[in-house]
């Protein structure tokens, strides 16, 4: 479990927006890889800091309740310490819920409404778009009701993510993948593992096993038995390692 939850977490960070966002602003390869770094850097520290408090509660308020180490831990300085640490986790869930909710509606229309629908008009775009706002936040609303640990959800999460950054590697040194092998392995891969977890990991076997038994098995046997998409995907690949060797 341990195993699956490094790795898991690793390759979840590969396909995470800012790393993504760090390479599609950038004009060059040489600045997505300063980017990627500065943004593995800001990630590292960010992540690191709420252990920290959490390991110094421990120490420091060992009757505290684990749960609300952080507003007593803040308020063990001041109460307007106590306040700011409560107005800094608001802050947090406004400016990256509706993000996060926004740009999984946006995922639902553009990657899957439209795949099976591709003349809809904009009229049913929109419709399909805001039922999925809705959809999708009370199912969040649900999950986040029933939730039992934060901590193995949040790991939960990665290895349910990390096929998208597993197929991302090898479609880079495997010439073969399809862009309908990449899209399904990654959706049956996410798929399964969110079933698995919220199974209970059955028998014992994380989820991120389960995704990538089930992930990698479609994307080699699609990309074997299919040529579409991969003349295009060969032709942005050279043009990919041709200006990484120039640089």
């Amino acid at each position: 479990t341990v195993i699956a939850q490094v790795i898991g977490a690793a390759f979840a960070m590969i396909s995470a927006m800012t790393v993504v966002n760090s390479c599609y602003c950038c004009r060059s390869l040489h600045e997505a890889r300063k980017g990627i770094i500065v943004v593995a850097v800001l990630v590292t520290i960010f992540a690191l800091l709420p252990a920290a408090i959490g390991l110094s509660g421990r120490i420091l308020l060992p009757e505290s309740n684990g749960k609300g180490i952080l507003y007593e831990m803040a308020n063990r300085l001041s109460p307007g310490w106590g306040g700011l640490a409560s107005i800094a986790i608001l802050g947090a869930v406004l400016s990256t819920g509706p993000a996060i909710l926004l740009m999984l509606a946006t995922t639902v229309v553009r990657d899957i409404y439209l795949n099976i629908k591709p003349k809809a008009s904009e009229k049913k775009q929109m419709i399909c778009f805001r039922a999925s706002v809705v959809a999708i936040a009370v199912l969040s609303v649900f999950i986040a009701s029933n939730m039992k640990s934060i901590l193995n959800d949040l790991l939960a999460s990665f290895q349910i993510r990390a096929i998208s950054g597993i197929v991302l590697v090898i479609s880079l040194h495997w010439d073969k993948v399809t862009n309908d092998a990449a899209f399904w392995s990654i959706v049956a891969g996410g798929v399964i593992a969110a079933i698995w977890h919220f199974a209970g990991s059955p028998f014992g076997i994380a989820p991120l096993w389960v995704s990538l038994g089930v992930g990698l098995t479609l994307l080699v046997v699609i990309s074997l038995s299919s040529n579409k998409g991969k003349e295009e995907y060969q032709e942005y690949l050279r043009r990919f390692k041709s200006e990484a060797t120039k640089e």
